[in-house]
């Protein structure tokens, strides 16, 4: 009797159980409503289904040269230019480059300091006039990828 006596109030209580799945699922469908993305915030790669995930990885495997330098800065540069498909993402990544900037006082290893200056300059170059697609030499597009994957064929 002792024992039940003991047991009773955290039973019948509100309190944190790691084990009950249905009182998470409510926790973070709060979570979700609190904080979700705004329309105005880019695309939520949360919305894509698996099939489009895949598609788009497939697409990215297929036409994306990761040995090429233009490939890479075409990414950087596509994702800080238009802040309208990537929202956050765009702004976050714009941000860490302006910081990354401070990294040139301490003693880097040339091949990092080498690939950060590319980096840098396909960010800064996103801020220019040109489109990145005419700056450099890449058939990828990450931008028309992310579209596909959320519009289909309708580019």
């Amino acid at each position: 009797m002792c024992v039940g006596g003991l047991l009773q109030p955290v039973a019948g209580s509100n309190a944190y159980n790691r084990n009950d799945y249905y009182n998470q699922n409510q926790q973070y469908d709060q979570y979700n409503q609190q904080y979700a993305r705004s329309a105005s915030d880019g695309y939520s790669m949360a919305d894509l289904n698996i099939l489009e995930w895949l598609a788009m990885a497939q697409e990215v495997y297929n036409k994306f040269d990761l040995s090429s330098m233009d490939c890479q800065k075409k990414v950087v540069c596509e994702i800080v230019q238009q802040q309208e498909v990537f929202g956050a993402a765009s702004r976050n990544l714009k941000s860490s480059f302006q910081f990354a900037s401070l990294l040139e006082n301490f003693n880097l290893p040339d091949d990092v300091r080498d690939i950060l200056d590319e980096y840098m300059d396909a960010s800064e170059q996103a801020s220019g006039q040109k489109d990145c697609q005419e700056v450099f030499d890449c058939p990828f597009s990450i931008a028309d990828a992310v579209k596909r994957s959320f519009y289909g064929n309708s580019l």
